[in-house]
């Protein structure tokens, strides 16, 4: 081999990581919840006490659904801002999907949460964990949860929207 040939097939791997690490940063925005950093999280957690006040908020109760993967392990995060600290207790009470499906299989935990929060613990929390089945998509889930506060035994609900969507072979490859 020449001394061209080795710049040239040099020059082309450089170009090809450059062409993937484009796509990876302008494709990849972190739209679907299972693929999101942890500072996404945190700042659409932010973003939910900023609009809509409250204690608790979780993904998905916001005025969009959330998008969920089919295929992979996906997190319902919640975020606490506690005036005093405490025990909260998250309870899934309903799961509704259209069309109607049968989703007790898909969750990995018994389907509360139990927690002790600080008043200055601002870090979300995994509250639940799914894995939906490859084979669903274009499917939309509303789950009910019942918020229980440090010391009140009555709950508040808290309403949660999401879209299941299956992941393409291209985001699977480059994000």
């Amino acid at each position: 081999m020449s001394i061209g040939t080795i710049v040239i097939l040099v020059v082309l791997i450089i170009l090809v990581i450059l062409v993937l690490f484009f796509l990876r940063t302008s494709y990849c925005k972190d739209s679907k919840l299972s693929l999101k950093s942890s500072g996404k999280i945190n700042s659409e957690i932010e973003d939910l006490f900023q609009s809509q006040g409250g204690e608790v908020k979780c993904l998905g109760s916001g005025t969009s659904p959330v998008e969920l993967v089919s295929g992979k392990t996906n997190y319902i995060w919640c975020g606490f801002k506690s005036p005093n600290g405490g025990s909260y207790r998250i309870v899934r009470k309903q799961v509704t999907t259209n069309p109607n499906m049968e989703t007790n299989s898909w969750f990995l935990d018994p389907g509360s949460w139990n927690g002790l929060v600080s008043f200055e613990d601002t870090e979300p929390k995994k509250v639940f964990a799914l894995n939906i089945p490859k084979d669903v998509k274009n499917v939309t889930m509303r789950m009910n949860l019942d918020v229980y506060y440090p010391g009140i035994n009555q709950p508040k609900i808290e309403i949660l929207d999401f879209v299941i969507n299956k992941i393409n072979w291209f985001e699977n490859l480059v994000c």
